[in-house]
C-alpha cells in the first residue's frame, strides 16, 4: 500500500474541488503573509497600524505588489497536497480495514484448528471416552430399555388377544 502510493500516485475520486480548495486557501495565506508583512513594514518604521482582524480588513484594500507572483508554484503544489490529504484519509482507513479483517480473519481461521486440536476432535478414542456414560448411568439405560423390550412383547399380546376376550 505504500509502495505504490508513493511510487505510483493515482486516485480515481474526483478531487477537482479539493485541490482547487487547497489552491484558494494556499492563495489567502499568502495573500494574509503580504498583507502581514506590508503592515510589519510599516510598524518598523514607526507607523500605527491596524491590528488582528481589522488588519487584514484594512489590508484586502491594499494594492499588494507581487500578488499574484507565485500563482504558478500554487497551482503546482495544490494537486499534490490534494492527494497528499486524501492519501493521508486513505491510509488510516485501510489501516483500520487491515487490522479489522487481517486479525479477525486469522483468528476465526486459527480459532477452527485450535478448537479441533485443543479438543483432541480427531482423537478416536477420546471421542468415545467423551461420549460414554458414567457406569451408573449406563446400568439405568441397560435397565429402562430391558422394561421398554417387555413392555412392548405385553402390548403385542395384548393386541393379539381377540375382541372382547378377558373383559
Amino acid at each position: 500500500m505504500v509502495a505504490s502510493a508513493k511510487h505510483k500516485p493515482i486516485t480515481y475520486t474526483a478531487m477537482k474541488p479539493q485541490i482547487n480548495a487547497i489552491a484558494d486557501k494556499l492563495k489567502l495565506d499568502r495573500v494574509t503573509e503580504q498583507i502581514n508583512e506590508h503592515y510589519d513594514t510599516l510598524e518598523s518604521k514607526g507607523v500605527r497600524v491596524p491590528l488582528g482582524d481589522e488588519r487584514l480588513k484594512a489590508g484586502r484594500n491594499l494594492d499588494l505588489e507581487n500578488a499574484g507572483m507565485y500563482d504558478t508554484e500554487l497551482a503546482a503544489v495544490a494537486p499534490a497536497l490534494a492527494y497528499y490529504d486524501l492519501a493521508a484519509s486513505h491510509l488510516i482507513d485501510s489501516i483500520a480495514k487491515e487490522l479489522e479483517y487481517g486479525l479477525t480473519s486469522e483468528m476465526q481461521g486459527g480459532l477452527h484448528d485450535a478448537l479441533r486440536t485443543a479438543s483432541r476432535a480427531t482423537d478416536e478414542a477420546h471421542c468415545v471416552q467423551l461420549l460414554a456414560e458414567e457406569p451408573e448411568r449406563e446400568r439405568e439405560r441397560v435397565k429402562l430399555q430391558e422394561e421398554k423390550e417387555r413392555l412392548l412383547v405385553a402390548l403385542e399380546r395384548v393386541k393379539s388377544l381377540p375382541q372382547g376376550a378377558g373383559l
